[in-house]
């Protein structure tokens, strides 16, 4: 059970939180309204190859955190989650990831596709210094999320680097995704994607506006960008 001000800290790869064969659900589920939790300097480990499926995507999501209000996860590596997000997010204001690692999450054959991260209806969101390595959805992914920044990050061989997006009744606004090196996972098929900034079906006047897309390094992906039904967005130096 998580409480506010608690802070959760290990020594690196020496202290590894590893869900046990065949558990078939969540490491951790919190929806109490709390402040200031951290994680960090720990491996949790969701050994994906040893779970079934869930009956629905965030069923298997690892870490799965709700009205968290000033969230920290630092310098934490955090794999294997089998399908949903291997850090999933709703309403959780100010949340900060710096310099994780995120390994491996979506397993092969799942019935869901899986994220290495994903938040939703929250504001001040930063994502900074994280590696991210092989996924088979996105590895930022953010869904009626305020005033975020995706700063200095390296996605390879994710199905999505990172989206924008506003698929819930909550608009998106003021979004900044710079200074990243992406290199997905190519193959022709139409579906490797750099960044992706859409309203996914929810195009409503006004719903999402006032995103930078500046200074990202992007290859090896079917679309480099893919740009939908947002208002007022700036592309430059990429």
């Amino acid at each position: 059970t998580l409480s506010s001000g608690l802070v959760l800290r290990g020594m690196g790869e020496a202290t590894s939180l590893r869900l046990v064969n065949s558990a078939n659900g969540r490491m951790i589920t919190s929806s109490a309204a709390l402040s200031d939790v951290s994680f960090e300097h720990l491996v949790f480990n969701g050994n994906g190859a040893n779970q079934s499926d869930g009956a629905a995507r965030d069923d298997r999501s690892l870490l799965f955190l709700e009205n968290i209000t000033g969230l920290s996860v630092v310098r934490a590596t955090i794999k294997n989650c089998r399908h949903g997000a291997a850090l999933r997010l709703n309403a959780c204001d100010r949340a900060l990831y710096f310099g994780n690692r995120f390994l491996d999450n979506g397993a092969a054959g799942a019935a869901f596709i899986g994220d290495h991260s994903f938040i939703s209806n929250s504001d001040w969101y930063r994502v900074i210094g994280n590696y991210y390595e092989s996924s088979t959805d996105t590895g930022t992914a953010q869904d009626g999320v305020q005033h975020s920044t995706v700063i200095g990050n390296i996605y390879n061989n994710c199905e999505l680097g990172v989206s924008v997006s506003n698929s819930t009744t909550r608009f998106s606004r003021w979004n900044v995704v710079t200074g990243n090196v992406i290199k997905g996972r190519g193959g022709g098929a139409g579906t490797s994607v750099g960044i992706k900034a859409s309203t996914f079906g929810n195009p409503g006047p006004g719903n999402m506006k006032d995103v930078v897309l500046s200074s990202n390094q992007i290859q090896n992906c079917d679309r480099a960008m893919w740009i939908e039904e947002v208002d007022r967005i700036l592309i430059k130096d990429n």
